[in-house]
C-alpha cells in the first residue's frame, strides 16, 4: 500500500516537474521561441472618436493654435506590490489629449509636450520659427475613490460557489486657457465609474482515501487607462464645443449611440449612496489586477 502511494506522488510530482520545465529545456545556445500574442499591432479607438470626426464636420471656421500643457495626476493614490511600485493612473494624460486634438482636425495643434528638439536646433543657429498658441489646455486627474464592493462565498458537501464586484471613481477637470489673457474659455469636469468582477467555483471530493480539489475562477476588469482615454477625448469635445460656440446637439445622436454615455454637463449628480470618503480597498482591487 505505501509503495503505490509512493508511485502516485512520483507521477504527480513528475508531471508538474515536466510541466513547469518545458520553457527551461531549451538548450543555452538556441533562442527560445516567443510566445505569440492573440493580435497584430493596430490603431487605438474608441467609441468617441466619432464625437471628433464630428466636430470636424461640423464646423469650418478658422482653426486656433492650441498647445497641450500639463495635466497631472493628483489622486494621490500609489499602488504598492512585491512585483514594484507605481501609480494606478497613467501619468501621460496630455499625450492623449494631444491625439485627440489632431484627431479632430479642428485645431492647429503646436508641441508644447517637449520643445527641447527645437530649443537645441534655435542653440545650434538653425532656424526656427515659432509658432504662438492662441490657446492651451491643463488641468488634472483629480479623484480616485475605491467604492464599496460586494460578494458571497458560500459553499455546501464541498462544493462552493463565489461572486465579488469591484468599483473606482475616476474624476478629473480640465481647462482651456486663452493664451494671450489667461481667460479661461472652457472647461471640463466628467467621472466615470470603472468596474471589476471575479467569479469562482470550487468542489472537494474524497476518492477513496485520496482528495482531489478542483478550483476555477474567472476575473474581469475594464481597462482603467482605455477608460481614461474615453473620458479624455470626451473633454477635448466638450472644449471644443465651447470654444468655436458648437451647438453640442448637432452630434447628439453620436452621443446617444454610444452606450453609457452622456453630455457630461448633462449628466446626473453623484448619488448620495455612492459619495463616499476613500477608504483602503487596494488590496482589493490588486487581486484583479492582470
Amino acid at each position: 500500500m505505501f509503495n503505490e502511494r509512493l508511485t502516485k506522488l512520483f507521477l504527480a510530482l513528475s508531471i508538474l516537474a515536466l510541466g513547469s520545465g518545458c520553457a527551461a529545456t531549451t538548450p543555452l545556445k538556441q533562442d527560445m521561441k516567443l510566445t505569440e500574442g492573440p493580435k497584430p499591432v493596430y490603431q487605438i479607438t474608441t467609441p468617441y472618436d466619432s464625437l471628433l470626426s464630428c466636430l470636424s464636420s461640423t464646423y469650418l471656421g478658422k482653426k486656433a493654435s492650441i498647445g497641450v500643457g500639463a495635466i497631472s495626476d493628483e489622486t494621490g493614490k500609489f499602488s504598492i506590490s512585491d512585483s514594484g511600485n507605481g501609480k494606478f493612473v497613467t501619468q501621460a494624460a496630455g499625450d492623449i489629449v494631444q491625439s485627440a486634438l489632431l484627431q479632430s482636425q479642428i485645431a492647429r495643434v503646436v508641441n508644447r509636450r517637449d520643445p527641447r528638439v527645437m530649443k537645441l536646433e534655435a542653440s545650434f543657429g538653425g532656424k526656427v520659427k515659432w509658432i504662438g498658441s492662441d490657446y492651451h489646455i491643463t488641468g488634472s486627474i483629480n479623484s480616485l475613490d475605491f467604492l464599496p464592493g460586494g460578494g458571497i462565498d458560500a459553499s455546501v458537501y464541498g462544493v462552493g460557489a463565489k461572486y465579488r464586484q469591484h468599483r473606482m471613481l475616476i474624476g478629473m477637470d480640465l481647462f482651456l486657457t486663452d493664451t494671450k489673457t489667461s481667460e479661461v474659455v472652457g472647461h471640463s469636469s466628467i467621472f466615470k465609474q470603472v468596474v471589476a468582477d471575479e467569479i469562482g467555483a470550487n468542489i472537494g471530493r474524497f476518492f477513496g482515501d485520496i482528495l482531489v480539489a478542483v478550483d476555477l475562477g474567472e476575473q474581469h476588469r475594464e481597462a482603467v487607462h482605455f477608460a481614461l482615454r474615453n473620458m479624455l477625448k470626451m473633454a477635448v469635445f466638450e472644449m471644443m464645443t465651447d470654444l468655436y460656440d458648437i451647438d453640442s446637439k448637432s452630434c447628439s445622436s453620436i452621443i446617444a449611440n454610444v452606450e453609457g454615455v452622456e453630455d457630461a454637463r448633462k449628466a446626473p449628480p453623484i448619488a448620495a449612496s455612492t459619495q463616499v470618503e476613500p477608504f483602503d480597498e487596494e488590496d482589493d482591487w490588486q487581486k484583479v489586477s492582470y
